[in-house]
């Protein structure tokens, strides 16, 4: 597998961010302030993970107060604010155990019940709490009790509180000499006050709000008195994104790959036309993803701890990508070309198309489809899955054919590669493949190994046109046919191992193998007609089915081996009706103004001529049959007969002339 090369961080932002801290010290600990601090960073960027392990360690400094962490996200009132600061400065109303009854709490409260809440075993003291509406219906009053705290409101982008509203309750608290940080994407927080605040509050869409940012600022600078953009490092903050579970081997490789893992995605971070910058929550997500398909894997190959450091490098960061919106898994499964190189182009590695399965000068451990299954949301086979793993060319087996080993040229030792050959040459003796598309690359390939040097002996376009000749009778057409194979299109990979090579040479060998293909789909057909000849009599419409197709653009000489005799025969015990149907079928077979059709069907000419013979002896013969409505019917068809002869005969002249001007 290609490794990506060790870069220099995209970022440093240790020191900027250990400035916060000490500003954040220095605020806490100050007396007089009215004003908030904003913190903010793009989406993911780890602006949480930042604010509540500044809230541990500020535990421990006796000077400093104690922080409290509200999450705004779905809130929609600034009561829901309050509740959540009583219950975060109440433990006991804020323990995981209490947490689910916040709302009928507050409820209480604000109607005078009272509450009696056991604190302990039952034969402890409980703690009642009775007291009269009127002093409890404005919660505010208890919340803003904030004394020996500081408070943290996270994801104000998130909350459904309108953005004036909320920045009039922050300016609330600010006033009354309360310590607060927010926590946020300010980008996003303006986009939010433009589109909803902005439009609202103008009675007007968004269009109609010019000086949206503008008066967001406004709102903004009579609450903030300082604003940071955080900005974290990876390194300290990547062993945080993986959790500690059953699946020991999964985090010890995420742990084990951080460095390369982090080389790919900085240079595909400054691949980006925007300030490059990590969302961790993406990431954290990619493990999760990672560690999943891990678990569908067969267990053999999780004891295979390269195949594992090498699948993590190369599906984290695709997985990644598609997280944050950079790449496409539709586009990746549909065989987008600009998806494709964007996706090797994230990993490292140049783009080549695939050739075939088990070809895949990329290196990647899964070919494209599959791949793209594993990074979209649709469900995927997972039998499919480890089909692809053990049939990839990452894995070089002993029982990886020798010509899909030395197509890997550079993955051979010297040792190696001379047993490779050996097999090789003896797959041709045995005659081992019957696929075209597999021929036509043993073909080339050891076309290349002469052209480099590397092999010296027999002469590839006549061996390998023998060893067609010996297999022609075992090759499947109708398989052929399935998978649309196209001869005529097979280009890509055929010259993998020369530069310089001659392509009358490849020219020759693809003319000789379509010959050969033609062949046997032409004989093939030509069985498949004396079937349907012999059973005219029975099944006349599967002859006639059969010839509407072949009529069709390129028809095949199928009817030239066929006895004029035999097909009479069943011919003429047709009904009338279905007599003029199978006629009808020679009638747009053949037609005088076409060469190419002309040229085709030449060889069949004399079947016709036997037909039409054998119609007009039989109106001759029973020219004396009075009352017989056959006869009636074939003496129409012997007088089409005679106009079907006149334009097979303009044909074959036709034919005859063009020979002789060639």
């Amino acid at each position: 597998m290609k490794t990506t090369k060790s870069t220099t961080s995209i970022r440093k932002p240790r020191e900027e961010n250990r400035f916060i801290e000490d500003y954040l010290r220095f605020y806490l600990s100050a007396e007089g302030t009215d004003f908030a601090v904003l913190l903010t960073a793009p989406w993911g960027n780890g602006k949480t993970h930042f604010v509540r392990k500044l809230i541990d360690s500020f535990k421990t400094q006796p000077t400093l107060p104690k922080g409290l962490y509200i999450s705004l996200n779905g809130m929609s009132t600034t009561a829901e604010i309050d509740r959540s600061l009583f219950a975060a400065i109440h433990p006991l109303l804020g323990s995981k155990a209490s947490r689910w009854a916040g709302h009928l709490f507050s409820g209480m409260l604000q109607t005078g019940i009272n509450l009696a809440i056991p604190i302990g075993n039952e034969n402890t003291k409980k703690l009642t709490c009775g007291l009269p509406k009127t002093l409890l219906g404005d919660i505010t009053k208890w919340t803003h009790k904030l004394d020996g705290h500081f408070v943290v409101f996270d994801d104000l982008e998130r909350t459904l509180i309108p953005l004036t509203s909320l920045w009039g309750y922050f300016s609330d608290l600010v006033t009354d000499g309360h310590k607060i940080l927010l926590v946020g994407s300010e980008n996003e927080m303006e986009k939010k006050y433009v589109e909803s605040d902005c439009g609202t509050n103008q009675g007007s869409t968004i269009t109609h709000c010019p000086n949206g940012n503008s008066s967001y600022r406004q709102l903004k600078e009579k609450v903030v008195g300082k604003t940071f953009v955080l900005r974290s490092e990876i390194q300290d903050i990547y062993g945080s994104l993986v959790q500690r579970n059953e699946c020991t081997t999964t985090y010890d490789i995420i742990i084990k790959n951080k460095n390369q893992l982090v080389n790919i995605l900085d240079q595909f971070l400054m691949q980006s036309d925007k300030e490059p910058h990590y969302n961790y929550r993406a990431l954290k997500h990619s493990f999760r993803d990672y560690e999943y398909w891990m678990k569908q894997v067969k267990s053999k190959l999780r004891e295979n701890t390269t195949f594992c450091n090498d699948f993590f490098c190369e599906f984290v960061p695709l997985d990644y990508a598609i997280q944050i919106g950079q790449l496409s898994a539709d586009d990746l499964r549909n065989g987008v070309a600009d998806s494709q190189t964007k996706a090797c182009s994230i990993l490292g590695r140049s783009h080549s198309t695939p050739v075939m399965e088990g070809l895949d000068d990329n290196h990647f451990i899964l070919p494209w489809k599959i791949l793209a299954g594993l990074l979209s949301n649709n469900p995927l086979d997972i039998d499919s899955l480890n089909q692809a793993i053990n049939s990839s060319s990452y894995f070089l087996r002993k029982e990886t054919p020798a010509w899909i080993r030395l197509w890997h040229l550079s993955s051979l030792s010297d040792d190696d590669f001379k047993k490779q050959v050996i097999r090789f040459h003896k797959d041709i003796d045995e005659s081992k493949y019957l696929d075209p598309e597999v021929i036509i690359h043993m073909f080339c390939i050891q076309n290349g190994l002469r052209q480099m040097g590397l092999i010296s002996t027999g002469e590839t376009l006549n061996e390998f046109s023998e060893y067609l000749e010996k297999v022609k009778t075992r090759i499947d057409i109708d398989q052929l046919d399935k998978r649309q194979f196209d001869l005529s299109g097979l280009t890509t990979g055929l010259t993998y191992f020369y530069e310089d090579s001659d392509p009358k040479t490849v020219a020759e060998f693809k003319t000789r193998m379509k010959t050969v293909l033609s062949e046997i789909k032409n004989a093939k057909r030509k069985n498949k007609v004396q079937k349907l000849v012999s059973a005219l009599d029975k099944s006349p419409m599967s002859f006639i089915q059969f010839f509407v197709l072949d009529n069709g653009f390129a028809p095949s000489p199928v009817l030239q081996s066929v006895d004029p005799d035999q097909f009479f025969q069943k011919f003429v015990s047709l009904t009338p009706e279905m007599m003029g149907s199978v006629f009808h079928v020679f009638e747009t077979r053949y037609k005088a103004d076409d060469k190419e059709r002309t040229s085709r069907l030449n060889p069949e000419f004399n079947f016709v001529y036997g037909v039409l013979n054998k119609i007009e002896q039989w109106v001759e013969t029973h020219k004396n049959d009075d009352g017989s409505p056959k006869l009636y019917y074939m003496k129409l068809l012997a007088r089409k007969a005679l106009e079907l002869r006149t334009v097979v005969h303009s044909m074959d002249e036709a034919d005859e002339d063009s020979a002789l001007n060639k």
